[in-house]
């Protein structure tokens, strides 16, 4: 095989994984800042009053926190929480989105 078509072949090769790197696992993103609407990707437009409302009524949060997740092909639904939260509240919002979702 000619050298030059191994180069290319290498640079597609490295070209596709930083696309695929690029891609967010995350499928949903939810940034809340106190005080301030969240910011809701991934979520249908139908369902983002009734986060809104979670998020500023039932749990009443005072730090900012992002909530990322996806749903597996296996329906499981995955979660990653940051900011300040307990454990009892993380696992609320995680049953709340499994309960919209």
């Amino acid at each position: 095989m000619h050298p030059t078509v191994v180069y290319l072949l290498i640079a597609a090769g490295v070209l596709y994984a930083m696309l695929r790197a690029r891609r967010s696992y995350w499928t949903i993103q939810i940034d809340y800042v106190p005080h301030q609407p969240p910011k809701i990707r991934g979520v249908a437009s139908s369902r983002t009053q009734q986060i809104t409302r979670f998020l500023e009524h039932d749990l009443r949060l005072e730090d900012p926190i992002t909530i990322l997740a996806t749903k597996e092909r296996s329906g499981r639904l995955r979660t990653r929480i940051q900011g300040k939260l307990d454990a009892g509240t993380r696992q609320r919002i995680r049953n709340f989105l499994i309960e919209m979702l």
